[in-house]
């Protein structure tokens, strides 16, 4: 209340007198007014009691506008649950069920509505036959890969549905487990059921000695309809090794493809890349002048800008140990001027790693995640509490909000998207 006007929908409603129209021309204006306004101004509208028709108006624009689904993850085991913030309402909806616990998986939306779920991992076992503090192998030893390494959930579907699984160069890529990788859409007109990249992750030879995690490079097309990989250039060509961490990977308008951060030889990234389809390469962009979060999430906003949010650095203590700090950083790429930059954006209002994040009308809403600085027990592997919290940054603003609609459970390591 004590900031000034920011939007259209908060120059209404204050003492001003609305002109005498038709109720179908206001029924026209409102939602008009709300798409101007974007998603924080609109839900101001919601809540602005200015009148029924703007409160109509504004949700009639809310709705047509994708939700934040979020989908399987780590509670207090692999979920099955799969939520849809509704954003005309800020409820969460359940929607189908997975057929299996999964997380560490990736998910995007391809033929604008189908959801998919690449790869992940799920319990082979139960936590309760672990030994009381076991090590990172002994945890990843009783993981498996997920059975099948595609799930889709198609438009109006009431169940997950299971497409051919991952092949490359005729060898079953299900040997290889592999998760915190990003997954984006691609072109989509060659194949039936649409095209998706995989991009790096951290992945475990089954059959190798030991069973020990494998860092991987490597960058994918999927054709969805057959289960066939076709390798691409991978991103050691930026001489940068993106593993393990759940690094950030967005595509542009354009088809160009843009990741950042992750690991290189255990030592985190400040940098980022970018796919440049006309060239049929990887191109190194300006790092951000220190290391990129671990765990952190990332989107492109809506004046083209990429944008990377939180994770958990790494600092030396005094004993020279690694020591792990949760941060609320947040900073945007600036890609198309002429002087490619990094710039820093407000913090978000919780620390948080390994949540989901995504932007749609003009603001973007994070959810869930972990929390380092607060222990628990039941969690044998991470040993923090998953986050219930959800946010939003108004991109017009600079400011974070703290949304009122919690989500359903503590959940971390999950896919999202916008569906």
């Amino acid at each position: 209340p004590s900031q000034a006007p920011t939007s259209a929908s908060d120059d209404l409603g204050r003492g001003s007198v609305l002109p005498e129209l038709p109720a179908e021309v206001w029924a026209i204006i409102w939602p008009l007014v709300a798409e101007q306004s974007g998603v924080v101004g609109a839900w101001r509208m919601i809540g602005s009691s200015i009148c029924k028709a703007a409160t109509e108006g504004a949700r009639k624009w809310l709705r047509t506008l994708p939700g934040l689904v979020l989908c399987g993850g780590f509670s207090y085991d692999h979920s099955r649950e799969v939520w849809r913030l509704r954003l005309e309402t800020l409820t969460w909806e359940r929607l189908p069920d997975l057929t299996r616990g999964l997380s560490g998986h990736a998910c995007c939306v391809v033929r604008g509505g189908t959801l998919v779920a690449i790869v992940g991992c799920m319990m082979g076992m139960g936590t309760s036959l672990l030994p009381e503090r076991p090590s990172l192998l002994e945890v990843f030893a009783c993981w498996s890969a997920a059975p099948r390494s595609v799930r889709v959930l198609e438009r109006g579907s009431n169940a997950w549905k299971e497409l051919p699984p991952l092949t490359c160069s005729g060898r079953d890529v299900l040997e290889l487990y592999r998760d915190e990788h990003c997954v984006v859409a691609v072109e989509e007109s060659e194949s039936a059921e649409g095209q998706v990249c995989i991009l790096g992750g951290l992945c475990k030879d089954w059959s190798g000695p030991g069973r020990r995690p494998v860092k991987s490079h490597d960058v994918l097309i999927v054709d969805l309809a057959t289960g066939v990989c076709t390798p691409q250039p991978g991103l050691e060509s930026l001489g940068i090794g993106r593993v393990y961490a759940t690094f950030s990977a967005a595509r542009l308008p354009d088809g160009r493809m843009i990741v950042a951060g992750g690991y290189a030889e255990d030592d985190l990234q400040g940098s980022a890349g970018l796919w440049e389809p006309s060239r049929g390469a990887w191109r190194s962009l300006p790092d951000n002048g220190t290391h990129m979060p671990d765990g952190s999430s990332g989107c492109m906003l809506s004046d083209g800008r990429f944008a990377v949010f939180g994770g958990v650095l790494f600092y030396d203590d005094e004993d020279g140990g690694s020591v792990k700090r949760k941060i609320k950083f947040c900073e945007a790429l600036v890609l198309d001027d002429g002087t490619e930059r990094w710039e820093p954006l407000p913090p978000m209002l919780e620390a948080r790693s390994h949540f989901a994040c995504a932007a749609v009308g003009g603001c973007v809403i994070v959810a869930g995640g972990r929390d380092k600085s607060v222990q628990c027990s039941f969690d044998p592997l991470f040993g923090s509490l998953p986050l219930s919290s959800a946010e939003v940054y108004e991109e017009a603003t600079g400011v974070w909000r703290r949304l009122p609609c919690d989500l359903p459970r503590r959940i971390q390591r999950m896919g999202s998207a916008l569906l």
